[in-house]
């Protein structure tokens, strides 16, 4: 979900010497756009994944890892690609774990009502209103939920309270799912230059901070609609 803290986990990781940032790359969306042009059937995507092939799923998996390392050195062993597209996220995982690639899912937190406070582009409309909120998060969890009971796909949960609470031991467990030793200055976050493209552009440039942690309960008696939606969860 945006809001979620997915900005601060790729600026702790691109600060390890074996990772680099892409940004926000639109790739993936169009390689999968392009997809029915390759397979029996025209039907678009995601229709088209019914006439999918081992040889289609193949050469999107390599386009996608050449324009990754399009501008990287041979010493970067991994890249993150931090496209903050819900559908990149969440329905296209299957597409992202082919090959190479390791999903993080950052699960939310008191990110959920927060969203309605940032202006987001109308293709992101369901932000405008808390049930519409609650509905949308509702939905992206029955897909996660499916996800992780697929056998095919490596994801990790990245929850932004371990994040700032226990930087350490959580930038150690990611770095170990993705095979690569620990490195200090990954917890030095606010020290990383790479491109941010999101709202978030101003608070990764500091040291990590616990003061957005349950900003949420600041505007708690205005939440019922999302109550509804979300039941036990606020």
């Amino acid at each position: 979900m945006p809001r979620s803290g997915t900005t601060l986990v790729a600026s702790m990781l691109s600060n390890h010497p074996a990772i680099a940032s892409a940004g926000e790359l639109p790739t993936l969306g169009e390689l999968l756009a392009d997809l029915p042009k390759s397979l029996p059937g025209g039907a678009a995507y995601p229709e088209a994944i019914w006439h999918v092939t081992a040889a289609a799923v193949a050469q999107v998996a390599t386009s996608y890892e050449q324009r990754l390392r399009r501008d990287v050195t041979a010493a970067v062993t991994h890249v993150v690609d931090k496209n903050r597209s819900i559908p990149a996220r969440g329905a296209h995982l299957p597409a992202l774990s082919a090959g190479p690639n390791h999903p993080l899912h950052a699960p939310p937190c008191g990110n959920v009502p927060v969203e309605l406070f940032q202006r987001f582009p109308l293709h992101m409309d369901y932000s405008f209103d808390l049930r519409n909120i609650g509905h949308f998060y509702r939905e992206y969890a029955r897909l996660m939920a499916h996800w992780r009971q697929q056998s095919g796909i490596k994801m990790i949960d990245v929850a932004y309270e371990d994040m700032v609470l226990h930087t350490e031991p959580t930038a150690r467990r990611v770095l170990e799912f993705l095979g690569l030793p620990f490195d200090d200055r990954c917890l030095a976050t606010h020290t990383n230059r790479f491109p941010v493209e999101t709202a978030s552009q101003w608070q990764v440039r500091q040291p990590i901070y616990q003061d957005s942690l349950e900003n949420w309960r600041h505007y708690e008696r205005h939440l019922d609609p999302l109550r509804e939606m979300l039941p036990g969860l606020f």
